[in-house]
C-alpha cells in the first residue's frame, strides 16, 4: 500500500544507495593514490601518471554523486512527478513529507552535498599539483632548484589529497545517516 502511495520513495532510497556506492568508490580510489604518493620522487613521475587515472576516477565518480544528490532532493521535493503544480508546497525550500525518513535522509543529503563539492575541488587542486609535478620531473637536465620545486608541489598534491580525503570521511558520515533508519524501502 505505501509503494502506491508513494511509488517515488522506493526510487528516492535507490538514489540514496547509488550514493552510498559512489562514495565508497571514491575513498578506495583516494586510499590508494595516497599510497602511490608516498613512493620515491624518481618513481613519483610512474605513480603520477597512475594516481592522477585514479583521481579522475574519483572525481568523475563524486560527480556523480553529487548529481544523484541533487536527483534524490528534487525527486522528493517533487514526489516523483505526482504533484500537478510540479512541487510540493514549502516554507524555505524545505520538503513537507509525512514521512521522518525521508526528511531527515534529505537534511544528511544536503550536509553531504556541501562537502562532497568541497572534495571535488580539493581533487581537482591535487590533480593540477600532480601536473606540476609531471611536467618538473619531465625534463632530464632540469636546473638545480626543480627538486624544491617537485617536493613543494608534491606536499601541496598530499595536502589537497588529505583534505579531500577528511571531506569524504564527513561525506560518507552524512550519507550513512542519511540510510540510518529508513522506510518505504523496496
Amino acid at each position: 500500500m505505501a509503494e502506491e502511495e508513494n511509488p517515488w520513495k522506493p526510487l528516492f532510497w535507490r538514489r540514496v544507495d547509488a550514493i552510498n556506492q559512489r562514495v565508497r568508490v571514491v575513498r578506495e580510489d583516494l586510499a590508494a593514490v595516497e599510497q602511490q604518493l608516498a613512493s620515491r620522487v624518481d618513481k613519483l613521475s610512474v605513480a603520477s601518471r597512475a594516481g592522477d587515472k585514479l583521481l579522475m576516477e574519483a572525481s568523475r565518480a563524486l560527480g556523480l554523486a553529487v548529481c544523484y544528490m541533487e536527483a534524490a532532493r528534487l525527486l522528493a521535493r517533487h514526489r516523483g512527478g505526482l504533484i500537478a503544480q510540479g512541487r510540493i508546497p514549502s516554507r524555505h525550500g524545505c520538503v513537507h513529507d509525512d514521512d521522518l525518513a525521508v526528511r531527515r535522509a534529505l537534511f544528511y543529503l544536503r550536509l553531504a552535498k556541501a562537502r562532497a563539492e568541497e572534495a571535488c575541488d580539493a581533487l581537482d587542486r591535487c590533480r593540477g599539483h600532480l601536473g606540476a609535478v609531471k611536467m618538473l620531473l619531465r625534463h632530464r637536465e632540469a636546473p638545480a632548484g626543480v627538486a624544491d620545486h617537485v617536493d613543494g608541489e608534491r606536499a601541496y598534491a598530499v595536502g589537497d589529497l588529505e583534505a579531500a580525503r577528511q571531506l569524504m570521511v564527513d561525506t560518507d558520515a552524512f550519507i550513512s545517516a542519511a540510510l540510518g533508519d529508513r522506510s518505504d524501502v523496496d
